[in-house]
């Protein structure tokens, strides 16, 4: 195999490659930005209404969809408590 043919072949298996690391990437960024929105979710319920039910908090957590979570969190200042949230 000539030097053109390993370049080649190392360049085709980049291009295989990337949109594995891109959806990595951008499975990564999604999970950590889901981490902080939880996280941000419970201080604010916190703050805002003092102790909050666990079991409440759980439902939080399992919540997988981003933009839900920021509804989420632009509600807890319109709400009297936090069962008004329509998790």
């Amino acid at each position: 195999m000539t030097a053109a043919a390993f370049q080649a072949a190392g360049t085709m298996l980049d291009l295989l490659k990337a949109p594995v690391k891109a959806r990595e990437r951008r499975t990564g960024g999604a999970c950590h930005e889901r981490k902080a929105l939880h996280q941000t979710l419970r201080r604010l319920l916190v703050d805002r209404f003092g102790s909050v039910p666990e079991n409440f908090l759980q439902r939080i957590e399992n919540i997988t969809d981003a933009d839900r979570l920021t509804t989420f969190v632009v509600q807890v200042w319109h709400v009297a408590a936090p069962e008004d949230l329509q998790l």
